[in-house]
């Protein structure tokens, strides 16, 4: 049940072409799948396997013991934030902005037309309107419109008491406003050299400094520079948090909430989550559970758990922002589509497909009676996908074929719609079509590659063109492609759960395909990738982990092999629980990797592990669990007679260990 990982992975969909580089999310097929139980063994890789093998022969064991972890960074379904990929986690900020295409771009349907017959001929103000400007305060210019506070501070000069006031309140507006963040930087760098002059002459300024702060780091979040908008925020928190008080605490959760998502947006989205579930408790205290500004909240924080496939958490809190939205918004309006897309995401991460099916089914009824008609195609795209996943094929040409009547030829959408016929097709057994498909595909990225186009759109397509040929066993075809996704993505900061899933793939194709030598490095650099990006407690971690130790063993570097499968069966146990499948793998490498380094006291301690959780499994594992009980006799025998375990196994007994989780 390859199906059934890759399920769990599944990521955000519904993101237009021009901005779904910003709906990374753990998901489906954004790089090649790893079905590897149907890749032909080659030679020189063993295929025999360890004791117990008959447990995984459990279709639905073995299928999820085959691949790693994989992020998305596209369409939940479309896409599916299948494999083993690691996809870039879903940007939590705007997401109004990237779940629907607009005809006219931010700046368009902002712009502004200067009203200059208010304006004298001189292009001054009256000595009049110069007093006004020097007696203004705070609460004065709170009641400005937009248009006001530009005229205010294009007449005034900077003695005029009131101008860092002015560059703050004005900064605001164009935020509020949606405009350039050129423009609310401006007026925030603005604003804070004035008030840290301020405050140099001993003023007390440290509120407006505060807001100033946060005002620069929503600039630079608007330009996704996050490290730089990190950096301001923190300042922002830091002198609120100095500040004190009551009313600072609604701040200091804006603020919180703000961190978590650049956070997000530098690949960190578990060091987001610790900011996020403190601003959101913040928050509650605050306006109570059931306030209507909880919606959006809680579905912040539930896409972010996605990202790191905390799928159970995440559950209840789009639930509950549904209901919030529901009673506040009716049951077809947009913020219910984006919460239903949210969800829709999450019962896939849960491999509840149908359930994910039906939310599809809702979000796109929602979206047909809106003024984002248009929008239904991603909504097509991302049913088919789910629809291939429950083996409904006709559905998903049908599903298809109506979102490439509506997409631009040529482009990033009607290359992801062909990838998914190509999917279609060779699930069908026609391969000739799936590979017709595929060949359309690549000539739609070659031809962006040329013109330096949507570099993201053009890097998701590979990886998902490289799961295509996965399936269809051309690795070779599914290596080249990675490499170059890889290459698009590795210079890119808040691409390092794509970044870390393409080397993963990359080592894992060559794993299976016996280039053990060639594949360590890319295993190994995934993990450095994913540890940077996730934490060390993740899932996908372990399995890269997991993997990496099956190839050291298969070179004979049992003490290296050692220390990814101890470092892999901690995560498991925190992750996954003693009992489960992929833990009980683990355990069984342990086994006989220790036994084969001679220290049966802890190949024992294990062994012992294994047959307490197999006895669990039931009547159906009894031969495997009689055979998990004689291996331990046969270590305590060795361990009391003093005979190495590594006489017994002799020099070819590494490669026994050739597929215990990957077959």
């Amino acid at each position: 049940m390859a199906m059934a990982l890759r399920a769990r992975l599944k990521s955000i969909l519904y993101a237009s072409p021009s901005q779904s580089w910003r709906s990374r999310s753990p998901s489906r097929i954004s790089g090649a799948q790893s079905d590897y139980h149907t890749l032909e063994q080659p030679n020189g890789v063993s295929n025999r396997r360890g004791r117990f093998s008959r447990f995984r022969e459990n279709e639905d064991v073995r299928s999820k013991l085959n691949s790693v972890a994989k992020f998305q960074h596209r369409n939940f379904a479309a896409l599916s934030k299948d494999t083993v990929i690691f996809r870039e986690p879903l940007q939590i900020w705007n997401i109004h902005q990237r779940f629907l295409s607009s005809d006219k771009s931010d700046a368009e349907s902002k712009k502004k037309v200067d009203d200059d017959d208010e304006r004298d001929e001189e292009g001054v103000f009256t000595e009049e309107d110069r007093k006004a400007i020097e007696a203004l305060g705070a609460k004065d210019i709170d009641d400005l419109e937009l248009e006001q506070l530009e005229n205010l501070l294009e007449a005034a000069t900077p003695e005029d008491e009131g101008v860092g006031i002015l560059y703050l309140k004005l900064g605001q507006e164009y935020d509020a406003a949606r405009e350039t963040p050129t423009k609310i930087l401006k007026c925030g760098e603005q604003a804070l050299k004035i008030f840290n002059m301020k405050y140099k002459a001993g003023e007390d300024v440290r509120a407006e400094m505060g807001m100033s702060y946060h005002l620069v780091g929503t600039a630079y979040m608007r330009m996704e520079e996050y490290e730089k908008s990190l950096s301001f925020l923190q300042k922002s928190y830091n002198i609120l948090e100095e500040k004190g008080g009551e009313n600072s605490r609604a701040a200091k959760c804006a603020v919180k909430f703000m961190i978590g998502e650049a956070l997000s947006g530098m690949g960190k989205p578990e060091e987001a989550l610790t900011h996020l579930r403190a601003a959101l408790a913040e928050q509650e205290a605050i306006l109570g559970r059931d306030h209507v500004q909880l919606g959006r909240s809680y579905r912040q924080v539930a896409e972010t758990l996605t990202h790191v496939m905390k799928h159970e958490e995440a559950l209840p809190l789009v639930q509950k922002s549904i209901e919030i939205h529901t009673k506040s918004h009716g049951d077809d309006s947009m913020e219910i589509a984006i919460d239903r897309r949210l969800l829709a995401v999450i019962y896939i991460g849960l491999e509840q497909h149908d359930k994910a099916l039906e939310q599809h089914k809702i979000v796109r009824k929602i979206l047909s009676k809106s003024d984002f008609g248009s929008q239904t195609v991603f909504v097509d795209i991302a049913t088919a996908d789910t629809e291939i996943t429950l083996g409904k094929y006709d559905d998903a040409v049908a599903s298809l074929e109506t979102a490439v009547k509506q997409v631009e030829k040529g482009s990033a959408m009607h290359a992801l719609a062909l990838v998914n016929l190509a999917k279609v097709h060779e699930r069908q057994g026609k391969k000739g079509e799936a590979d017709k498909y595929a060949q359309q595909v690549i000539d739609i990225l070659e031809d962006k590659v040329l013109s330096n186009s949507d570099p993201l759109a053009v890097a998701e397509g590979y990886t998902e063109l490289a799961a295509l040929y996965e399936r269809l066993t051309q690795t070779e075809k599914a290596i080249e492609l990675l490499k170059k996704a890889h290459v698009i993505y590795a210079p890119i900061p808040h691409q390092r759960n794509a970044v870390a899933g393409t080397q993963a793939q990359i080592g894992m194709l060559l794993f299976f395909t016996g280039k053990l030598a060639e594949a360590v490095p890319y295993l190994e650099s995934a993990v450095e990738t994913l540890e940077e990006a996730v934490g060390e407690q993740n899932f996908a971690l372990a399995m890269v982990l997991n993997h990496l130790g099956v190839a050291n063993v298969e070179l004979e570097r049992l003490e290296i092999a050692t220390q990814h499968f101890e470092r892999a069966k901690v995560i498991f146990n925190e992750v996954l629980g003693v009992e489960h499948d992929d833990t009980i793998a683990v355990a069984r490498n342990l086994v006989n990797t220790y036994s084969l380094l001679d220290r049966l006291d802890e190949a024992i301690k294990y062994q012992e592990e294994v047959i307490r959780e197999v006895e669990k499994k039931g009547d159906e594992f009894k031969e495997m669990l009689d055979d998990a009980k004689s291996h331990l006799l046969m270590l305590k025998d060795h361990q009391e007679s003093g005979k190495p375990m590594s006489q017994t196994f002799g020099h070819d007994s590494p490669r026994q260990y050739g597929r215990i989780i990957s077959d």
